[in-house]
């Protein structure tokens, strides 16, 4: 079966195509401005999966786009509106370049909508959760959802309990127990929890009220600047990318570096407590898979929880599954792979069958 697998961005389109469960071409097309017509590859294909954002509290698992799912969807453009009008806009491009090929959505919400009340509420006044649903969604689903898939296949169980940190230019922290998220670091939007590229992360709301009344900034100007230059970027003064940073002399490097780590080795010990312990600590993205310094200043100081790296496997894990420890909490690196699990989700669905849930075998 062949499945062309899309993640539509603001002003790109990446694109894979998977034959028979193996990648068998992929592409990017860059500075399309909306033109998807002209960006999507014209191949024969048995199904399309796409990435989708957000799905609300509707969508817990991937499905086959009709009418329904896309009227979904796209209630769901006020949530993510940054996401969800391009990954509707892909998908309407595809139908019309291939009429009658099924197309499933692969939401990035989904995996999150196993949280508890007690998780995904904020405190606010009830009317907002009610009328305009304001809550904890998360993010990166998908990442962590293979994660958690793979660590199954690797210990030939699933009922473990997990800590996924997922650290690339977006980063997040999940907890999962038996397959099921119980809890994640990103929140309404994927601005909470850790600091990130360009993100700021977790930060006190009355900061942005001092912000408007004494320097006159407005909406749009706080948003663009916790989006965009804040994180690492903001920190450093240098760059939102961590190997510029672990390269340069400058203080501001280093100490936007510490407050990285610092950020996600405290959702560690959050999720550990919540889980009440843990079976695997895993490391995913592009940081997380790539940068061994990185991961060693993270896990410094968590011996008491059972997290202990073995320096030399540690050194050695770049980029492709490894064991990293084997303390009380073993220590992984898992590759990252969103695309090969929505065309996985994406046959499943074509085969009358439900979405990936079974431990996928590495590619």
């Amino acid at each position: 079966m062949r499945i062309l697998v899309l993640n539509a961005g603001s002003s790109s389109l990446k694109w894979r195509l998977y034959e028979n469960g193996a990648m068998a071409d992929r592409g990017v097309a860059d500075r399309i401005q909306g033109r998807y017509l002209e960006a999507i590859p014209r191949l024969k294909v048995d199904g399309a999966g796409h990435r989708v954002v957000h799905g609300g509290e509707r969508f817990h698992a991937s499905a086959l786009i009709d009418s329904e799912v896309e009227a979904g969807i796209e209630a769901c453009c006020p949530l993510a509106p940054l996401h969800n009008p391009h990954n509707l806009a892909v998908y309407r491009a595809c139908r019309e370049l291939m009429p009658g090929v099924p197309q499933a959505a692969v939401f990035d919400t989904a995996f999150f909508q196993s949280l508890k009340p007690e998780v995904f509420l904020y405190g606010l006044p009830w009317a907002f959760y009610e009328r305009d649903k304001i809550r904890r969604y998360g993010f990166h689903g998908t990442s962590h959802r293979w994660s958690t898939l793979r660590a199954a296949a690797i210990r030939g169980r699933d009922d473990l309990k997990l800590i996924v940190c997922h650290l690339g230019s977006g980063c997040s922290v999940a907890a999962v127990r038996g397959g099921e998220a119980v809890d994640v670091s990103l929140g309404f939007t994927p601005l909470e929890g850790l600091l990130m590229g360009t993100r700021c992360g977790d930060i006190d709301p009355g900061v942005l009220f001092h912000l408007a009344r004494s320097k006159g900034m407005g909406l749009e100007e706080m948003e663009r600047m916790l989006n965009h230059d804040s994180g690492l970027k903001g920190l450093s003064g240098i760059s939102s990318d961590m190997r510029d940073l672990l390269a340069s002399p400058d203080p501001r490097a280093a100490l936007a570096i510490d407050v990285f780590c610092y950020r996600v080795r405290k959702y560690i010990g959050a999720f550990w407590a919540v889980l009440g312990g843990a079976d695997l600590l895993i490391f995913t993205g592009g940081i997380g898979e790539n940068r061994p310094e990185i991961r060693a200043r993270i896990c410094a100081g968590l011996g008491a929880l059972g997290i202990v790296l073995d320096e030399q496997a540690n050194a050695a894990a770049r980029g492709a599954e490894a064991c990293l420890g084997r303390g009380g909490v073993e220590t992984w690196v898992i590759e990252a792979n969103e695309e090969l699990l929505i065309a996985r989700d994406t046959e499943a669905l074509l085969n009358g069958t439900a979405a990936a849930s079974t431990a996928p075998s590495a590619p």
